[in-house]
């Protein structure tokens, strides 16, 4: 097999990390709740190809155990925000609605599952992405910066 050129590779990177950030970004002043869980797993998918495309053997890695890490907690976020909108409806993010005092269960998993899903400390997403952080960093700092930057705007959006 033949290497990909290495102006191609940068261009993805660059893609990438300008993905992840512009989803994080509108994920943060998003009103309806589907788009924004789109939105952040865009980010995490964008997250992962920047790890990739740096192409040490450390942030391969960390790319791979964040997707997986990722995927995980996403489709926990995804299936406690499927649940709340099969009981509450479709849900909008514009005001408090008060769902605790109806579903506190349903509260607290989407709780757990958002942090896990933005890396939280204690969380298998934490020790991932600090991975591929620091593999970013090592290699560059604006990656590793933007990478701060968009988990930074994640957690935002999902809090």
């Amino acid at each position: 097999p033949t290497q990909p050129p290495e102006a191609l590779l940068k261009g993805l990177g660059l893609f990438s990390l300008v993905t992840a950030l512009v989803a994080a970004g509108l994920a943060m002043v998003q009103r309806d709740a589907r788009r924004f869980f789109a939105l952040l797993i865009a980010s995490k998918a964008s997250v992962v190809m920047v790890g990739l495309e740096i192409g040490t053997e450390v942030s391969l890695t960390g790319a791979f155990s964040f997707w997986v890490a990722a995927s995980l907690s996403l489709a926990g976020l995804g299936l406690v925000l499927r649940a709340i909108e099969a009981r509450f409806g479709r849900l909008v993010l514009d005001d408090y609605q008060g769902l605790y005092r109806h579903t506190p269960s349903l509260a607290g998993c989407f709780l757990v599952m958002g942090l896990a899903s933005v890396g939280f400390p204690g969380t298998l997403g934490f020790i991932t992405s600090e991975v591929l952080v620091n593999s970013a960093v090592r290699h560059s700092s604006i990656p590793g910066f933007v990478l701060i930057a968009a988990g930074a705007m994640n957690g935002i959006a999902v809090m």
